[in-house]
């Protein structure tokens, strides 16, 4: 027999800086913004920037974002060391 696998627990922005009223949404959606590698002008030429490493905890589907609250967690805690 499978042993059941645990289930995630996803939350939108909104709800998780409600859980957590010391993180601030304007924060939380720039944390977001920035969680995957880009590419910005530099002197007009593309330079790529490395992400955050926030992106393991996303889960886009369209123009929703939900975020794994366990792995948001360790992500946040992993860049406090």
């Amino acid at each position: 027999m499978n042993a059941p696998q645990e289930r995630p627990n996803l939350l939108s922005p909104q709800k998780l800086v409600e859980l957590y009223p010391s993180i601030k949404l304007r924060t939380l959606r720039y944390w977001i913004q920035h969680a995957e590698p880009r590419f910005v002008s530099d002197g007009g030429r593309a330079r790529k920037v490395s992400g955050n490493g926030l992106d393991s905890a996303l889960v886009r589907k369209g123009r929703i974002t939900l975020i794994d609250e366990n792995r948001f967690l360790d992500w946040l805690y992993r860049g406090a060391e």
